[in-house]
């Protein structure tokens, strides 16, 4: 079957940044994309230090050991936490004129791509 394992990154806000209400927020794309990157070589033993990734305007310092990042750009240097989620994307199983559905662990299945 057609399907694969698409993963996003998030951290939590829980201090009104951005009049941002508490609760877990995406990433910028490329930022996730190369977060993820530096996981996967984690996992593997490649490094076992923090790195930094520019998502949106800001700089972060990132830690997997403690799964964390830093902003490297202001004052506060806030520490925030980051998460990271999986999702499986299948083709075909979706209804008419969608082209992929996906489970999400807190909010069930979710299809994109309608036309």
């Amino acid at each position: 079957e057609d399907a694969e394992v698409v993963v996003r990154w998030t951290y939590w806000v829980d201090d009104g940044v951005d009049e941002k209400e508490d609760g877990w927020y995406d990433y910028d794309p490329g930022a996730g994309e190369i977060v993820e990157a530096k996981f996967q070589q984690w996992l593997q033993g490649s490094f076992d230090k923090a790195f930094s990734v520019k998502s949106g305007t800001f700089n972060y310092n990132v830690d997997f050991a403690h799964m964390q990042q830093q902003n490297l750009d202001l004052k506060t240097r806030k520490v925030r936490k980051i998460l990271r989620h999986g999702q499986e994307l299948r083709r075909g199983t979706c209804p008419e004129n969608f082209v992929w559905c996906w489970r999400q662990e807190e909010n069930g299945w979710r299809c994109a791509g309608g036309s």
